[in-house]
């Protein structure tokens, strides 16, 4: 940016779009008009303040992605706030909204200059986050169909996301070497297993279609079949919806601090057992007689705010001293910020987004559950054996339970904690002093058993779990990339 550029930008970012003293501030009346977290209407604000920047300094007419462009409209309600304030004193120019005529020349018209505000954007402010500026099928197919709903009287149900089939022009079929995508060839062999295990058990049951009517050896074969064969569909299913809300990684790693990266490896409690021990590390905090953590008298001038919140966490509590497992308890919201900022990175998966990943799975396997259960309840009332088809359905269950965890870690978190360890390898075997930062980020990387021979050792024996007392112990390493939900391990 020239220097006139840059008055331009900084007068745009300084621009408020909330009156004074509003109830009902502008962001929060995007966020409820359109159904968005807050969080996301600030970031469609701040891409809506690089828009109109566009708009004036790109030199071509530049079209806005939807979200951008419902940030527009609201703003344009502001009749005072855009005419007598954001135009003539920010902008220095009218800037108006053009709706598009309709027909097939409009539409090729605003693909150019929705092309032409992309490389715009890449050339003043990097690659755009494809949640707010979408690809030009998303832009012009599936966000022209946001409708305004009165939620008293709708109710609103997601479809069900098939494969567009789309038939390429022959300018370019070049660019579709492949016209099944990976969603619709996984539909495919499902539907093709489904269909030869149920022929092959009717012909098995001698044509009989009602399979509480099979004998107890054909049932069971049929049930392994089904089981197998929802099991693929549900991991199939799970793998699906995984992809579909794993969002676009950065182009660079961003840059985290070894309580975030302890966070990304374990999760709330390993962040706070880092916390803990970078303190007991600097004197903040000593271990009692009685392997209890509590405060000193050394004041905390300066540091990060979840230590501060940490210890506030140990001086409210009784005498001003905790076990470890109590702070974790105590001061595992204190997490949050964490999370937050991890999952804005794509790091994390949104826990709004993995409703349908855990439920739509599980309701698979509860289906083949309920018909298990069914045929049970058949031979009870036959007087025939049970035992191997209840076996069966705790197996069913157990798959289905399964079904109910989500990864917190993307596999873009993943190649970033793979990438951390192996440029910190040596950490993990250092035992010759090594700094405290060094100390720190070695126990987020590779848990507690990176504080081996330091003198963290007494806090390691504390946090891992002894083999006599494993139903009271806990482990907390961290180091491996396992899947689970929660606190647990990341997985790609």
């Amino acid at each position: 940016m020239n220097l006139q550029q840059t008055q331009l930008y900084d007068r745009i970012q300084a621009f408020s779009f909330d009156q004074p003293n509003a109830t009902l501030p502008f962001s929060q009346r995007l966020a409820r008009d359109n159904g968005w977290t807050i969080d996301f209407a600030n970031r469609a604000i701040q891409e809506y303040r690089r828009f109109t920047f566009l708009a004036i300094v790109a030199g071509h007419p530049v079209t806005p992605s939807d979200q951008v462009d419902q940030v527009w409209h609201l703003h344009l309600t502001y009749t005072q706030s855009y005419w007598n304030e954001f135009c003539p004193n920010v902008l220095q120019a009218p800037l108006h909204h053009c709706p598009t005529l309709g027909g097939d020349t409009e539409q090729d018209k605003f693909n150019r200059w929705y092309s032409k505000t992309l490389e715009s954007y890449t050339h003043f402010f990097g690659q755009p986050p494809t949640d707010l500026w979408p690809t030009h099928s998303l832009r012009f197919g599936r966000d022209l169909h946001f409708q305004r709903l009165n939620l008293s009287q709708n109710w609103i149900l997601p479809k069900p996301v098939l494969p567009q089939w789309q038939i390429p022009s022959f300018s370019r079929l070049h660019s579709y070497p492949q016209i099944l995508s990976t969603r619709i060839a996984l539909l495919i062999i499902c539907f093709s297993l489904s269909v030869v295990i149920t022929g092959c058990q009717i012909l098995v049951a001698g044509g009989d279609k009602n399979p509480l009517n099979y004998n107890g050896p054909t049932f069971l074969g049929f049930y392994i079949g089904l089981i197998i064969l929802a099991s693929l569909i549900a991991f199939g299913l799970r793998r699906v919806l995984l992809s579909q809300i794993e969002p676009d990684p950065a182009q660079n790693y961003p840059n985290l601090n070894e309580y975030e990266l302890a966070y990304l490896a374990g999760g709330a409690n390993q962040a706070i057992h880092a916390v803990l021990a970078s303190l007991l590390h600097r004197g903040h905090l000593q271990l009692s007689p009685l392997n209890q953590i509590q405060a000193t008298h050394l004041p905390l001038e300066q540091g990060q705010p979840i230590e501060q919140e940490v210890l506030q966490a140990i001086h409210h509590s009784p005498r001003s001293e905790s076990s470890a497992h109590q702070i974790c308890l105590t001061a595992a919201s204190r997490t949050k910020a964490i999370a937050h900022r991890l999952t804005r990175f794509g790091l994390l998966y949104d826990p709004q987004k993995t409703d349908k990943v855990r439920w739509l799975p599980f309701s698979i396997m509860v289906l083949v559950f309920l018909l298990g259960v069914a045929k049970i309840l058949v031979g009870i009332s036959r007087n025939r054996p049970t035992g191997n088809l209840t076996f069966l359905c705790f197996v069913v269950l157990a798959i289905g339970f399964f079904m109910l965890s989500v990864p917190h870690c993307t596999a873009y978190g993943d190649r970033l904690l793979q990438t951390m360890r192996g440029r910190h390898h040596s950490l993990k075997s250092s035992r010759s002093n090594p700094s405290e930062q060094q100390l720190i980020l070695a126990f987020a990387l590779f848990g507690s058993s990176a504080l081996i021979g330091s003198s963290l050792n007494p806090f390691h024996e504390l946090i891992t779990p002894r083999q006599s007392d494993s139903s009271t112990s806990y482990n907390d390493s961290g180091s491996s990339c396992g899947g689970g939900g929660g606190c647990g391990g990341c997985s790609g």
